[in-house]
Parts: C-alpha cells; structure tokens; sequence
C-alpha cells in the first residue's frame, strides 16, 4: 500500500484526492512510498492525517453517494484532529479550539 492509499482509509466518508494531495505536500510526504510502520509512526504522516480528517467538517450536513455527515460527526472530526495537532504541538491545535462550527438553518433572507 502506498501512503496515498494509506490517507485514504482515515475514514469512511469520501474524502477528496486533492485533499490527500494537499496535505501530502504540505507535510513532505511522497505519496507514492510504500506505506511502512516507521511512516504511520511519523510526524508527517499523522499531522497530514490530521489535515485530511479536517477536511471532512466543511462537509457539513451534507448526503452525497449514501454518506451524510451530522454536525455531531463534525464535533467529533475536529476532536480527532485536534488532538492530532496536539500530540506534535501543532499551532493549528489552538486555532480549532478557538473556532467554532456554524451550521446553516434555512434559506438565505
């Protein structure tokens, strides 16, 4: 398995390529790597893991292709990042827990 792949199974949800991509990059990950233990152990890795778990909170109460994402599911994504970024001392740590998440009731006025 390549770590492409492997940040494809962080969760059930459909989570988009560019995403991966992203956050491949961003944490100077090759995708293309053989997925070992040493890489799911690393920084990189699990940072960039956080990131694409992230990525699932602006799919907010939205159905598509038999997935719907409430926002309890968000509450609990964000908590699973957080303490990603947490764990390495990721700056991005505080500024979740100082966001909060809207949701949207109605139509716009």
């Amino acid at each position: 398995m390549q770590v492409r792949q492997a940040l494809k199974t962080v969760s059930s949800y459909p989570i988009a390529v560019d995403a991966i991509e992203v956050a491949l990059i961003e944490r100077g990950l090759n995708g293309d790597d053989e997925f070992t233990a040493e890489i799911a152990k690393s920084e990189a890795f699990n940072l960039a893991k956080a990131d694409v778990i992230l990525t699932l909170v602006g799919a907010v109460n939205v159905s598509e292709g038999g997935y719907s994402v409430s926002m309890s599911d968000v509450a609990e994504i964000k908590k699973q990042a957080i303490a990603i970024y947490t764990q390495y001392n990721d700056p991005k740590a505080e500024q979740l827990s100082s966001a909060k998440v809207y949701q949207y009731q109605g139509e716009p006025i």
